[in-house]
């Protein structure tokens, strides 16, 4: 097996544990079987690799048995330790995201003024992935008045440069 399927797995693996944390984040407590619908793993020793893991790790659960059932129930959802485990790193697709939107962040632009001179890493074909993504993402918008594209401020929010004169004005206004 070639490095790059070993890593492509343990991403794989890496994210699913994820999945699985928040999941036990978001329910009070779940049975295997829960788990099993919800995240549609395919094994049952697949989803106690994954628990073990979160043992391994940090995470504490705790087990009642209820109608045949081993319900487990993750203890200090709240702790730092979990905050941190879900913590997921900068990739290059995230941070070329965050270029578009920097750039966003000054002017909108059209669809054939694009950003693509501001990411000189990647094809053309990707760019217009990414950008379509962030439209899929609600990150960014069309606008259907002047066909251009602006900043939603859903997790990225614009700023808005003001000279004093400017928000002098505001205030006499506003008083």
């Amino acid at each position: 097996m070639s490095d790059k399927n070993i890593r492509s797995k343990n991403n794989l693996a890496a994210q699913n544990i994820i999945r699985l944390l928040k999941l036990f984040i978001e329910k009070d407590s779940l049975s295997i079987s829960d788990i099993e619908k919800e995240l549609g793993f395919k094994t049952r020793q697949t989803i106690y690799s994954y628990i073990n893991s979160l043992q391994h790790v940090g995470c504490v659960f705790s087990k009642n048995i209820h109608n045949r059932h081993t319900y487990y129930s993750l203890e200090h959802k709240d702790s730092k330790e979990v905050q941190l485990l879900l913590y997921e790193p900068l990739t290059l697709k995230t941070l070329r995201k965050y270029s578009i939107l920097k750039k966003l962040q000054n002017k909108p632009v059209s669809e054939k003024n694009s950003l693509q001179t501001t990411i000189p890493d990647i094809k053309k074909s990707q760019f217009y992935e990414l950008f379509n993504e962030l439209l899929a993402e609600k990150e960014i918008y069309k606008s259907e008045e002047d066909n251009l594209f602006y900043l939603t401020g859903k997790t990225f929010m614009p700023t808005i440069q003001v000279s004093f004169d400017q928000l002098e004005s505001l205030y006499i206004m506003v008083s």
